[in-house]
């Protein structure tokens, strides 16, 4: 078995070392008289080893620009390669640390290329404490509802949300808040699921970012008092007078349609279809303009309509 492997290699050796050769000189001659360029790369770094009871107060950088030099051919080689470099954070303490890159530890990049730069070259990250804290959540409103509408209630669910993060940030946090909800021109009760605050960096919450909120928007009730409004008997052709002929009423509506509303859009109506000649108790009906909101109607009293004949005397019996 032996000799016939020492037959293979010896077989035909001098062409064998002939193309070793060749192929040593076709090396050289590429890394040297090949035309030289310098192209930009970007590699991946990789943290490991990352301390489980730190948290970093900056935001690590996720990659390195680096500018490499060399011949086409090994350049060209670059966008099948998988670069990166890698960062042990093992043994990392509480405070600030530096971290220098290394150009030789640049993983996966191809001999006979030279490292001309490197963006950054260095850089600080600063670690604190790991902690965790259960805080309540607040939510936060923009704008103002509809005019003569207010806030009635807030409820957030869940209340409490936990949180994890640098103890110097955590220390003196006594709330969460969300990311702001606007309640513009809001005459309806809004519910919906709201995003905890972003913009507070490097804290995370475990159980999910969002909650449920629930805002009650509710009319602002406002109560005034009219004077005088006039009685109008209508859907008759008999001559006709109420007693009393003018009402004092008070109407409780919604502030801005209260501020709007004018004595002449109130009317107390009184339908006569269908009444005959005499006298007849009857309860005014109230009519306001359809985007005027009530409360409640108010309470109007029976008023004496006296119906008669043109030419005849009224009748002075009340109709049962």
């Amino acid at each position: 078995m032996l000799k016939r492997l020492r037959d293979i290699l010896l077989r035909n050796w001098s062409f064998k070392l002939l193309s070793v050769a060749f192929a040593f000189v076709l090396w050289i001659f590429v890394t040297t008289k090949t035309p030289s360029e310098e192209v930009p790369v970007e590699v991946k770094i990789v943290y490991k080893n990352w301390p489980e009871d730190l948290v970093t107060l900056d935001d690590p950088p996720q990659s390195l620009l680096v500018r490499v030099a060399g011949p086409k051919l090994v350049l060209k080689s670059l966008a099948k390669r998988v670069l990166y470099y890698e960062i042990d954070l093992k043994g990392t303490r509480r405070g600030r640390s530096m971290f220098s890159i290394i150009p030789s530890k640049i993983n996966g990049l191809p001999p006979g290329l030279e490292v001309t730069s490197i963006n950054p070259s260095y850089f600080n990250l600063t670690f604190d404490k790991k902690v965790k804290r259960v805080l309540p959540v607040k939510l936060i409103t923009i704008s103002e509802p509809k005019e003569g509408y207010r806030i009635k209630r807030i409820r957030v669910s869940p209340k409490m949300v936990e949180v994890v993060g640098p103890e110097s940030v955590l220390k003196g946090m006594k709330e969460i808040p969300t990311e702001a909800v606007d309640i513009a021109d809001a005459s309806f009760p809004i519910e919906r699921e709201v995003m905890l605050d972003q913009t507070i960096k490097h804290l995370q919450f475990p159980s999910g970012d969002t909650v449920n909120v629930s805002i009650d928007i509710e009319p602002v009730w406002v109560s005034r008092v009219f004077k005088n409004v006039p009685i109008t008997v209508i859907n008759t052709s008999l001559d006709h007078r109420v007693e009393p002929s003018v009402l004092t009423i008070k109407l409780t509506m919604i502030e801005s349609g209260i501020k709007s509303l004018k004595p002449e859009d109130i009317k107390l109506l009184v339908d006569a279809k269908g009444l005959p000649a005499g006298e007849h108790l009857v309860v005014p009906v109230l009519k306001l303009p359809e985007e005027m909101l009530l409360q409640k109607q108010p309470k109007l009293p029976e008023v004496k309509v006296r119906l008669w004949e043109s030419g005849k005397p009224a009748s002075r019996k009340p109709s049962e």
